[in-house]
C-alpha cells in the first residue's frame, strides 16, 4: 500500500491531497478499501537577527535593519512591517532594545516562534558639548568644576548642564590658551551630554602679586630713602625665584619736595604668570616733614 501526492519539496504552503492505493496488497481473509488524506505544507521557519545601531542624542534615529537565516538556497523571503525601538531625536542617552515590532515574513516563510528573533540594542550616545573654561594661574595644570566655565551645543532648548565633578589637565601650568586637555574626567549633571568629542578653550590668566612698600618718613631737604617693601600673592609655594628682574621701591619725592605725603611704588619684576599691582596704602607711604635736613626718621603710618 502507498499514497501519492502532487506536492514536492518546492511546493508552496497549503494543503495537498494524498491519494491512497491498495495496489500490491492481497489477502484471502480481507478486502481492502482506501481513504485519501491531506498533506499540509507549513511555512518554513527562519531566524531574523536585528543589527545593532547607535546614534547621538539629538540626532536622527537610524533605520533598523536585520539579517535572516534558514531560507532555502536561492530564495529571498519577503517581509512586511518593521522592527521597533521607539527612539526619536529627543530620546535620552541610553540603550534601547530593538523589538520585532510589526515585522513579519510572508508567503512560504514565517519567523520562528522559538529562537526566531534575535534582538539587539539601539544605543543613544551622549552629544558632545563645547567647553570654555578660565582659571587664574595656580602653578598647577588642573581644572575643576570650581573654575569659571561655559558650555555650548545644547539641544532641544535643554538648560546648560553643570560640571558636577572630575578634573582636567592642560599640557602646561603656565598662563596661556589651550585647545585640548591631556586628561579629562570632568562630568556633567546631564547624562545626555559629554565633554568627549567637543571643543576645548581653556585659558589660564595671570595671578596677582602685590607690591607693598614699607612706610618711611623723610625730612624736608633730605633725599628720601624708600627702597624697602614686600611682594605677596605667590601661589603653589612659589617665590621670587620664578620672577625675572630686580625689585625696587621708588618715589617721585626729592629733597626739594614740599612737606606732605608721597607714593612709594614697587617695580622691577616681570613674569608671564603674574601681574603686578600696588597696595592701596602705597599711595601715601612716604611722609615728608619739617625736620633736620638729611635725617630720615621712622614713620609709623
Amino acid at each position: 500500500a502507498y499514497g501519492s501526492t502532487t506536492a514536492t519539496a518546492a511546493s508552496s504552503i497549503g494543503t495537498y491531497s494524498i491519494t491512497a492505493s491498495a495496489s500490491g496488497l492481497t489477502s484471502n481473509n480481507y478486502q481492502f478499501t482506501t481513504t485519501n488524506g491531506i498533506l499540509t505544507v507549513n511555512p518554513r521557519p527562519i531566524t531574523v537577527t536585528a543589527d545593532a545601531k547607535s546614534m547621538t542624542y539629538g540626532g536622527t534615529a537610524p533605520a533598523l535593519t536585520y539579517t535572516y537565516t534558514g531560507q532555502i538556497a536561492g530564495e529571498t523571503p519577503v517581509f512586511t512591517g518593521a522592527l521597533y525601538a521607539g527612539v526619536t531625536s529627543s530620546s535620552n542617552a541610553n540603550d534601547y532594545p530593538i523589538s520585532l515590532g510589526s515585522l513579519a515574513a510572508t508567503g512560504n516563510y514565517d519567523i520562528g516562534f522559538v529562537n526566531g528573533y534575535v534582538s539587539a540594542n539601539l544605543v543613544v550616545n551622549p552629544a558632545p558639548l563645547n567647553l570654555t573654561v578660565t582659571k587664574v594661574y595656580t602653578g598647577t595644570t588642573g581644572f575643576s568644576s570650581a573654575n569659571t566655565y561655559s558650555l555650548t551645543g545644547m539641544l532641544h532648548s535643554d538648560p546648560e548642564p553643570i560640571i558636577s565633578g572630575g578634573s582636567a589637565t592642560t599640557l602646561s601650568a603656565d598662563v596661556g590658551s589651550y585647545n585640548s586637555f591631556t586628561n579629562n574626567s570632568l562630568t556633567l549633571s546631564d547624562t545626555n551630554y559629554t565633554l568627549v568629542g567637543g571643543s576645548v578653550a581653556a585659558t589660564i590668566t595671570p595671578a596677582t602679586l602685590t607690591y607693598t612698600a614699607t612706610a618711611a618718613i623723610s625730612n624736608y631737604g633730605a633725599t628720601p630713602i624708600v627702597n624697602v617693601g614686600t611682594i605677596t600673592g605667590y601661589v603653589n609655594n612659589e617665590t621670587a625665584s620664578v620672577l625675572t628682574g630686580n625689585p625696587a621701591f621708588t618715589t617721585t619725592a626729592t629733597s626739594s619736595s614740599p612737606v606732605g605725603s608721597y607714593a612709594i611704588t614697587g617695580s622691577g619684576f616681570i613674569s608671564n604668570n603674574y601681574e603686578f599691582v600696588q597696595a592701596a596704602a602705597n599711595a601715601g607711604k612716604l611722609g615728608a616733614r619739617v625736620g633736620q635736613a638729611g635725617v630720615v626718621q621712622h614713620c609709623c603710618t
